[in-house]
């Protein structure tokens, strides 16, 4: 049998040894979830970027939209004469869109800026020039 003072100094030592490495876990745990956050917090920021830059891009489609489909109304509106029909606008011009039958006639947008161009085109959304 193993004298008590002895036993004493080897549980205060397996104690002291176990209270280390539970400190250490926890140290490493705290370390861990700061990288883990600074790289959400990164990735957050580049998504809300990303989310800025479709919005706007969504906003100008949109508006492209509506501006085609005013146009379009009122080339079919029998209400008017035939002169104010005619819409002296130089950007929209007629030609076959992607979802139309070749030869439809449909109205197509106004040209695409050259920075959206590359953009749609990377994403494959747009013919390449």
């Amino acid at each position: 049998m193993l004298n008590p003072v002895v036993k004493k100094h080897i549980m205060n030592i397996a104690l002291g040894g176990l209270l280390v490495v539970t400190l250490l876990y926890f140290v490493f745990q705290l370390v861990s979830a700061n990288a883990t956050r600074d790289r959400t917090s990164d990735n957050i920021a580049r998504i809300e970027k990303e989310c800025v830059r479709l919005t706007e891009s969504i906003r100008g489609l949109q508006a492209t939209k509506d501006r085609l489909c005013n146009a379009e109304l009122l080339r079919h509106n029998p209400c008017l004469p035939a002169e104010l029909k005619e819409i002296p606008n130089e950007n929209i011009r007629r030609v076959d869109m992607m979802s139309a039958p070749r030869g439809s006639g449909r109205l197509a947008a106004p040209p695409v800026p050259k920075a959206l161009a590359i953009e749609l085109s990377e994403m494959a959304l747009l013919p390449r020039n």
